[in-house]
């Protein structure tokens, strides 16, 4: 991660990130042993588990990266598109 020009964070320390990870990970083990894999509060856990893992890795890859080009950027946005279909589609109409 890295600072900004004016010297702030552009996103929550990598620090935070780890440890809701871990967080994440340690309520994922115990609910396991608890719950079906269907149960809302464990799809729920695994799936905020799988995002925290994708943005650590995602944010890594970035700040070790030369800048990308514009073009660049908008295919790695094209990536994502299926996971935002997805979403809006979920949405009441009308939301935001």
């Amino acid at each position: 991660m890295s600072p900004s020009s004016d010297g702030a964070q552009d996103t929550m320390p990598a620090g935070t990130q780890t440890s809701r990870r871990r967080s994440l990970a340690g309520q994922k083990a115990a609910l396991r042993r608890s719950r079906t894999e269907d149960d809302p509060e464990y799809v729920a856990v695994c799936r905020d588990l799988v995002y925290e893992q994708t943005a650590e890795y995602i944010e890594k890859q970035v700040s070790q990266a030369p800048p990308f080009t514009r073009e660049q950027v908008d295919q790695l946005r094209v990536l994502l598109e299926p996971a935002r279909r997805e979403l809006a589609a979920t949405e009441p109409s009308g939301a935001a």
